[in-house]
């Protein structure tokens, strides 16, 4: 990234994205909010992943357009897009019998053209992405052998190892258990601390989407609901009206942030506590 670079836009235009005959998104229109670690949450089937999918332009959109810098990434080259944005869909598929060092370097492929060939920084970025998502002793297996957990910090690495401006993680935290998910949001959050990147992620674990994301995108039923820091928008009303969940929502001990305390119906004992 350059300092020319920083601060630039990512942006849904009155979008409308569908599969076959079904419509999941209509007329949606959405700002990234630059450099900021924004998260986009909502019930399963909302439309989260379609709009990560047309952010990257691995979805079309039949109508509206997405902007970077002011200007659509259709009219981007595919490297030229691969070298802004970095994108880590969802259950992504690995070429067989790749081993994991050499789907990493495949993050590097963007950054190649016949003037410029392989380069010792390209290695450095390679080893960097594998010591960063902690599996530097995994370079040279199979991905195919490895767990679930150990495959998406895999994939996390190719991402990392593409060095662009803009991260979209579609559920990383997919196959991992809490321990290893708080490590991958660590380090997501150094990148975007440190880096500047600008990162958005979808996320189903409400009390980690609060603790880590600047910025919250809620959707639901394939339109934003709304936008903005989690103190200010997450609510016990939200809750209910876009999960259809009962919650408490107090102050997270760690983060100051919001946290969501389920409500369900069984073994309520708080003293003065009452459904509402």
């Amino acid at each position: 990234m350059t300092k020319e670079s920083a601060g630039r836009g990512l942006a849904a235009r009155g979008i409308t994205v569908g599969y076959r005959d079904r419509t999941v998104l209509s007329d949606l229109s959405v700002e990234i909010a630059p450099n900021a670690l924004t998260g986009i949450v909502g019930p399963n089937g909302c439309g989260k992943s379609t709009l990560v999918k047309a952010m990257s332009r691995l979805t079309p959109t039949s109508a509206g357009e997405i902007v970077l810098d002011g200007s659509p990434i259709s009219s981007m080259s595919t490297r030229a897009l691969a070298r802004a944005i970095g994108v880590l869909p969802q259950n992504p598929i690995a070429p067989d019998g790749i081993l994991v060092a050499d789907l990493v370097a495949l993050g590097r492929h963007p950054h190649q053209n016949w003037i410029r060939q392989w380069s010792g920084r390209d290695s450095d970025e390679i080893t960097r992405a594998l010591e960063q998502t902690g599996v530097a002793d995994l370079a040279e297996r199979r991905v195919s052998d490895l767990s679930g957990g150990q495959r998406q910090r895999v994939w996390v690495a190719m991402v990392l190892a593409q060095q662009t401006e803009f991260l979209l993680l579609d559920e990383p935290t997919t196959y991992l258990d809490l321990a290893r998910s708080l490590e991958l949001l660590d380090l997501v959050d150094r990148l975007h601390a440190e880096q500047g990147r600008t990162v958005v992620m979808v996320l189903h674990d409400l009390a980690l989407a609060c603790r880590y994301c600047d910025e919250l995108i809620v959707m639901r039923d394939g339109r934003v609901v709304v936008q903005g820091p989690p103190k200010e928008i997450v609510t016990e009303d939200l809750l209910w009206d876009v999960f259809g969940l009962r919650s408490r929502v107090i102050a997270d001990p760690v983060s100051d942030q919001p946290l969501v305390v389920p409500v369900g119906e069984r073994r309520i004992t708080a003293p003065g506590f009452e459904l509402r």
